[in-house]
């Protein structure tokens, strides 16, 4: 099978795990809304409601490396609260067997972004609902991004300074694992640079 038929066979997959679930009773847990026997999650910025058949709506295009995420989280997540407690993607459970593939299609191709455009971050915020956080790690630019309103992610960047490159790492929060699953982690951080790929295309 082609990656996009093993994408959709997986989203097939959930879309009848959901069939078994009270949505509206997972409400609570996952920072949503109930309405009418569906559930709204703010996502990115973005409002997405799914029916118990996991058909999903928004004012978005949906893509299957959102959506199966998407309904993990609904399925899976523990509704863990929040910690603010930032770690790597290898410190996730499991995170290390995925360690060097993420980096390589997620905080290197984020970095060449914010090396080659300014307006990276700008759009981080305007776009995807992003806000301004503390330099953590006295980075020079920091946001965090909500994909869930439970899974939170902080990008931060150093420019170019003298001799030394410049630099981006990703962080997640400490319960990222338990609200969402590791390869559904993966699959947000690398769909999310996706995303950004094709609107810095649009600007050149």
């Amino acid at each position: 099978m082609t990656a996009e038929e093993k994408q959709q066979q997986r989203l097939d997959a959930l879309k009848r795990q959901l069939l078994d679930i009270d949505l509206e009773s997972r409400a609570e847990a996952l920072g949503a809304e109930a309405n009418n026997g569906a559930l709204t999650i703010r996502c990115l910025g973005k409002d997405f409601t799914v029916d118990s058949q996991g058909c999903i709506s928004s004012d978005c295009h949906t893509h299957p490396w959102f959506s199966i995420p998407f309904l993990s989280y609904i399925l899976f997540g523990q509704g863990k609260e929040v910690t603010g407690e930032w770690v790597s993607f290898r410190n996730l459970k499991d995170g290390v067997n995925w360690d060097a593939f993420f980096n390589q299609q997620c905080p290197q191709k984020l970095k060449n972004l914010a090396d080659t455009h300014s307006e990276l971050f700008g759009d981080l915020i305007s776009l995807f609902g992003a806000t301004s956080a503390n330099n953590h790690m006295e980075s020079d630019i920091s946001v965090v991004l909500h994909p869930f309103p439970k899974v939170p992610m902080m990008v931060c960047y150093w420019k170019y300074k003298g001799d030394l490159d410049s630099d981006l790492k990703v962080f997640f929060d400490s319960t990222a694992d338990r609200n969402l699953n590791t390869e559904s982690v993966f699959g947000l951080g690398t769909g999310i640079v996706r995303m950004l790929e094709k609107i810095m295309e649009k600007h050149v």
